[in-house]
């Protein structure tokens, strides 16, 4: 925590705005947001990752500074390994009578360089997908390899002046566009950052005080990895499971599950969770709660059945209503909640269930009340509540708040004086 109040404290952004007139500022945002195709054209679904970096934007505007934004969308192969040009759109629509948004679509130096330099005060530019860059991703460069050898920060170096980072979602990843500026220029979190890093740290505090884990989608392994680090040194912790995280779990207890959902935990490698998950049962008194009853995707309907009953054939899709009475009932009792992970198959409209009754539910917790994760914030965002905070980063949440390293942090803290 030391540590992170010195990041804080150090490396806000807040404290720059009298440096910042006229510089050039590298901005790394999170611009990875649902898209819609059809037929070529493409949509944004949602802007709610966009528009978390708008205060971080306007303070820069304020100050001056020249912009220079850097963001990914999609990972190829994907359907949503687009242009970011629909984003850039966007924001020409947002800041149309305030300033000037621009969009690069290559990354030649020459062009990108004469681009910067033409740019005036409090403007934007805006460069192409990082995600088309052949060597964005390569997670087995260290820091320093990153900062001397990557296409996008030889792209930038001799005509940038300021990095700050804005996206937490991302500060798991080892990418040359996370971390490569970091040694190189005068380095800062973003207003975003800052706010997410300030709430997570809330979290590691506050949840020592009776309150609730819902922990659900997919991403077992880094669940696993929170719950064991939390029965560690925590008390009055409950952590009510779904979505596949659930699964692995009731396997590991012994309940008898579908043949398609057997298949499902084997064909992913979620099965090697197993051993872990007796483990933290054995562990965990009755401080892990797991669904009593499941919702089978069955015939094209929604079969509820108990987890004592012989199990259906389809695949199981969310947890039942038994049990989200439970869950209901456990969270009347907190005093903060934190959800990630999605407790059904939300691409079903039959597997909603779940995850919405439960994000209402949330609604009498009085305490803080965190929800993160990509699809579930996308989730919660769809269903219009607003009275949670959302974070869309999942890896990198669960790794902060199991006390695990993240790239982007360790780069920064070299930053602290």
């Amino acid at each position: 925590m030391e540590m992170i109040n010195e990041l804080i404290q150090d490396l806000t952004l807040k404290k720059q705005k009298s440096n910042l007139k006229g510089k050039v500022v590298v901005l790394r945002t999170d611009f990875d947001t649902p898209v819609h195709v059809d037929n070529g054209e493409i949509t944004l679904k949602s802007t709610f990752k966009i528009d978390r970096h708008l205060p971080t934007i306007d303070f820069l505007l304020n100050a001056q500074s020249k912009i220079v934004i850097l963001s990914h969308q999609g990972r190829p192969s994907q359907p949503d390994f687009v242009s970011l040009q629909h984003h850039s759109k966007y924001l020409k629509k947002i800041y149309q009578s305030k300033t000037e948004v621009f969009f690069h679509q290559d990354f030649d130096k020459k062009s990108v360089s004469e681009h910067i330099k033409n740019l005036k005060n409090s403007q934007i530019l805006i460069l192409e997908n990082m995600s088309y860059i052949n060597d964005e991703m390569e997670k087995n460069r260290t820091v320093m390899e990153h900062a001397t050898k990557s296409m996008i920060v030889n792209l930038l170096r001799d005509s940038v002046d300021y990095f700050v980072h804005d996206a937490f979602s991302l500060a798991h990843e080892n990418f040359a566009s996370n971390v490569g500026f970091i040694p190189l220029k005068p380095s800062f979190i973003g207003l975003s950052f800052e706010k997410d890093l300030k709430i997570l740290s809330q979290c590691r505090i506050l949840f020592q005080e009776p309150s609730a884990y819902i922990l659900g989608g997919k991403n077992v392994l880094d669940t696993v990895n929170l719950i064991e680090r939390l029965l560690l040194n925590e008390k009055k912790i409950n952590f009510l499971l779904g979505g596949v995280v659930s699964l692995v779990f009731l396997y590991a207890n012994g309940i008898e599950l579908s043949q398609m959902t057997q298949e499902y935990l084997e064909d992913y490698g979620h099965i090697r969770y197993v051993n872990d998950a007796k483990r933290i049962l054995e562990k965990a008194d009755d401080s892990v709660i797991l669904p009593i009853d499941l919702a089978y995707f069955e015939n094209n309907s929604r079969i509820e059945k108990t987890i004592k009953a012989k199990p259906l054939y389809g695949p199981i899709y969310d947890i039942g209503h038994e049990s989200i009475t439970m869950y209901k009932k456990k969270l009347s009792h907190v005093e903060h909640v934190f959800l990630h992970g999605t407790l059904g198959n939300i691409e079903n409209q039959s597997f909603h269930q779940g995850t919405q009754e439960i994000l209402n539910a949330l609604n009498m917790v009085s305490g803080l009340r965190v929800v993160a994760g990509e699809k579930t914030v996308d989730f919660t965002n769809a269903l219009g509540y607003k009275n949670h905070y959302m974070i869309p980063g999942g890896c990198s949440v669960l790794r902060f708040l199991s006390k695990q390293n993240l790239p982007v942090l360790q780069a920064l803290a070299t930053k602290i004086t």
